[in-house]
């Protein structure tokens, strides 16, 4: 939202904010509260990935340009990940932490399918305005304190986005 309402520094600092708060903070905060079991195959595989794409988007900005084509080139990795990720799902069904998953869930109580959709859509509409909600209002302060775009994106932006995950 922030992009299309042509404030581009925002959603660059909400991208790059987000992912730290996620890791940083998030992570922290959930690892403070209980130990997160984590499979010695996704640090072997996913964690060198997750450095390469990292390093792609830093090399896209070291001309402090993201163009057209540098967006282009991010979406192909992402949809690669995911279909490379989707793959091995199918291929490899070792994963004892999936399986605990899959039987924990299989046991919750579960909701008709037209409620599900009507949860869904209410949902998709409450993120779209709460989104705009939080541009504009980001840009407001940011504005009103002369503070730049780009700081108010990576901080309060970014905790924003990433606090309900």
């Amino acid at each position: 939202m922030a992009a299309i309402d042509g404030n581009p520094s925002l959603a660059l600092g909400n991208a790059y904010g987000s992912n730290i708060t996620n890791i940083a903070l998030i992570l922290g905060l959930v690892a403070l509260i209980s130990p997160i079991k984590v499979n010695p195959q996704v640090l072997r595989k996913e964690l060198p990935i997750l450095l390469v794409i990292t390093l792609i988007a830093g090399w896209q900005l070291f001309d402090l340009n993201l163009s057209t084509v540098d967006a282009w080139c991010l979406i192909g990795i992402f949809l690669l990940f995911v279909f490379w990720t989707v793959w091995q799902g199918m291929h490899n069904s070792g994963d004892a932490l999936a399986v605990e998953v899959i039987t924990e869930l299989a046991s919750t109580p579960t909701m008709s399918l037209k409620a599900s959709i009507l949860w869904l859509a209410l949902g998709l509409l409450l993120l779209v305005f709460a989104s705009r909600l939080l541009v504009y209002g980001a840009v407001f302060i940011a504005h009103s304190l002369g503070i730049s775009d780009l700081i108010i994106g990576l901080t309060v932006v970014a905790i924003g986005t990433s606090l309900p995950e």
